[in-house]
């Protein structure tokens, strides 16, 4: 601590001044002085003045003392030199030194109103300075008053429990949220610093102040203010009233009003549950789309309408409706709120006009009375009929089930599929009596010439059905049932598939197995074939039947040969007048037209065809020459469908021969015991049974070809014409 002090000379002569002489914790310089400077040797005239620092240098605390502070100095008085001093007396004290910590503003004031609905608030920042020469340790801060648990400070800003000597430091004083329960009004409380080597324990007791307001709440009201369709007032007593199958449907408007002093926003509601109605016109808002109803009067509208299909009581319960938005009361979302009331509404049915409902029913029939099929998996099979004879008809019979009469009822043709033709048109222009007046179109199948020929199923799109009952039906498409076992009406995706089949039988008289005398001339083969289509059995005018015989000749003819296969591939085009057609299926003509199997690409039946339902009498043999599946046959190179050894009587034989490879009675030409051209062999003939099941009822075994007990049948197959 330094103060200046001021010497001055108040005697009569000069002085010059010698030496100072300090008390103990005090020193002297001339430092920053102003003026003159009092040094050693100075000499001070009458009545002149010097400046010196007088320097406290005890840092230590020392208790109240006196010391003087002496100035020595000489003069001279008539020539004598003379020395003299004067002293000062000096009072000292060191004391512990104290921190002083100040806040600004002085008054911390909240100029914005809080609303006491537990979410707003309000800050200020203050600012703390240690405008003293002590460090303030141990800073706490301290609030009172009756309001004071309505305040908060917020520590993570700049303020420690340490302010050092001129520094200063920032806090947030905050003012709620207010409980719904802080009554509005000013609100008070004082801060205080708490802090070592304060003058007192609590200083600075800034006051606060700030403002409580209430907050305010929408208030939401619901009306029915509008219905269009209805009649009735909408009460349980009147209820609102519309005819069943009303056309607009009726509609319900609702409008929900504000009228608090404070806007709604994020408006929307949320239908739980609509049953019969629909949710329609909506201005209300949707979650996550919102809308404001402003204070006082703003207000929305939607509308509820109803499906007036199902007759009877349709009321509707509002609170099925929730109410959502924010308000001054509810900054982050208003507890949910329903609607309340109930709709009162009844459809009443209304008898509809008389109609008429068109149901099909198909029934297929064919010659041999043959019903099922008509899948694309197990097709119509349509017996080939020749002559230009009908094979198979379809009856479509309509009938109306409704209870109106359909008057002008006509099934109008498209083209039909190919070999399909209409027979009688009794579905034309006539009039189909309600509860189940019908009326019957019958098709006719007659097959195409390519028995193969495609395109001949029949479908829905084929027939379009027109009628009127007192509303136009135009054009309308047929739906094709689902059949019934053993009566038809099979189809798939509304197509009957059909396909076309050949028969075959076993003759009714045996035969020696010399073929070429029966008819006259050499022809075994013609021969044979002339039995077969002469046969009693084949009833129809101009259907002719082939043998099912094998023979080769070195020169031959459609008269004397006929083979399937001339290799164990059997690829197609190795056939030679045979008389299965490529990829056919065939049935037995006698035993219930039950379907054979099915011919592959080279016109033989694969392994798997049921070839013993062409027998009735399954002891029955039937002459083929085919070679049998044995070891001996397939060692001479012949296998299934091949011509076993054909005994050639006009060339040179294959050696060596057994009886079992000479399968076809020399070509179907002797009945004798031995052959001209080598004697010493039997001449036989390979046959097939009844009571084989695969290729073994073509080729079983070899039989001796004469009269002694050993006469075998034919297998007669069916032609596609009577060529």
């Amino acid at each position: 601590m330094t103060s200046q002090i001021t010497l001055t000379n108040t005697g009569s002569d000069a002085e010059t001044l010698s030496s100072f002489s300090p008390p103990t914790y005090f020193s002297l310089n001339t430092t920053g002085i102003t003026g003159t400077a009092c040094t050693t040797g100075l000499i001070l005239a009458k009545d002149a003045s010097c400046n010196i620092n007088l320097v406290y240098t005890n840092g230590a605390v020392t208790p109240n003392a006196t010391a003087p502070v002496t100035v020595n100095y000489s003069y001279t008085v008539l020539g004598v030199s003379k020395t003299a001093s004067s002293s000062v007396g000096l009072t000292y004290q060191t004391v512990q030194s104290l921190a002083s910590l100040t806040v600004s503003p002085a008054t911390i004031s909240f100029a914005t109103p809080v609303l006491n609905n537990a979410y707003d608030s309000s800050v200020q920042t203050i600012i703390i300075s240690n405008n003293s020469d002590t460090t303030a340790t141990n800073l706490d801060e301290i609030l009172s008053g009756n309001d004071s648990a309505l305040f908060s400070i917020t520590k993570n800003n700049t303020c420690t429990a340490t302010l050092a000597a001129g520094d200063s430091c920032s806090m947030d004083i905050q003012f709620g949220p207010l409980a719904s329960s802080t009554a509005a009004g000013t609100k008070t409380a004082r801060l205080g610093l708490s802090y070592n080597n304060a003058a007192t324990a609590v200083n600075n007791n800034t006051p606060i102040t700030a403002q409580a307001v209430s907050a305010q709440s929408a208030i939401i009201t619901t009306a029915l203010t509008g219905n269009n369709g209805f009649t009735g007032a909408g009460t349980s007593g009147s209820p609102y009233s519309v005819s069943q199958n009303a056309t607009p449907a009726p509609t319900i408007t609702i409008t929900i009003s504000n009228s608090g002093t404070v806007p709604a926003t994020d408006f929307y509601i949320t239908p739980s549950s609509l049953g019969n109605w629909t949710l329609v016109n909506n201005n209300c808002g949707t979650s996550g789309s919102g809308v404001t109803l402003n204070a006082t009067s703003g207000a929305c509208t939607f509308g509820l309408q109803l499906a007036t299909a199902t007759a009877g009581a349709q009321n509707y319960a509002l609170s099925n409706i929730a109410m959502d938005w924010v308000d001054q009361d509810s900054p982050t979302g208003q507890t949910t709120q329903y609607m309340s009331g109930s709709i009162y509404a009844e459809v009443n049915a209304v008898t509809p006009p008389p109609s008429a409902s068109i149901a099909v029913s198909v029934v297929y029939s064919s010659w041999d009375n043959s019903q099922t099929g008509g899948t694309q998996a197990d097709p119509l099979l349509l017996h080939y009929i020749g002559n230009n004879l009908p094979m198979a008809f379809i009856n479509l019979t309509y009938t109306n089930t409704g209870n109106g009469a359909a008057n002008n009822f006509t099934s109008t043709l498209a083209t039909l599929p190919n070999g399909w033709s209409l027979r009688t048109h009794g579905c034309n222009a006539t009039t189909l009596a309600a509860n189940n007046g019908t009326c019957t179109d019958q098709y006719k199948f007659i097959a195409p010439q390519d028995i193969h020929a495609t395109g001949t199923e029949f479908n829905n799109g084929n027939v379009k059905l027109s009628w009127n009952d007192d509303t136009p039906h135009e054009s309308q498409v047929l739906t094709l049932p689902v059949g019934t076992a053993g009566l038809g009406g099979y189809n798939t995706a509304n197509v009957i598939y059909n396909a076309v089949y050949l028969d075959m039988f076993v003759s009714s008289a045996a035969h020696n197995g010399q073929f070429s005398t029966v008819a006259g001339g050499n022809d075994a083969i013609a021969n044979a074939d002339i039995l077969c289509t002469g046969d009693a059995q084949n009833t129809l005018v101009g259907t002719s039947y082939k043998a099912l015989l094998v023979a080769e000749s070195s020169t031959p003819t459609l008269a004397n040969s006929r083979y399937a296969c001339t290799t164990q591939a059997c690829t197609v085009g190795e056939s030679y007048n045979w008389v299965l057609q490529s990829n056919l299926r065939y049935s037995s003509l006698t035993n219930y037209n039950q379907i054979i199997g099915m011919t592959n690409a080279s016109s033989i039946f694969p392994s798997g065809a049921d070839i013993n339902k062409i027998f009735v009498d399954s002891a029955k043999y039937i002459w083929t020459g085919l070679a049998t599946i044995d070891a001996t046959s397939q060692a001479q190179g012949y296998y299934n469908w091949m011509t076993t050894y054909p005994g050639f009587t006009d060339g040179p034989q294959i050696s060596p021969i057994t009886p079992t490879t000479r399968g076809n009675c020399n070509n179907w030409t002797s009945n004798t015991a031995y052959d001209n051209l080598h004697p010493d062999f039997l001449a036989a003939g390979n046959s097939g049974r009844g009571n084989q099941s695969g290729y073994n009822a073509f080729a079983l075994s070899s039989q001796g070809c004469n009269d002694n007990g050993n006469k075998h049948y034919l297998l007669c197959v069916q032609q596609p014409s009577a060529d």
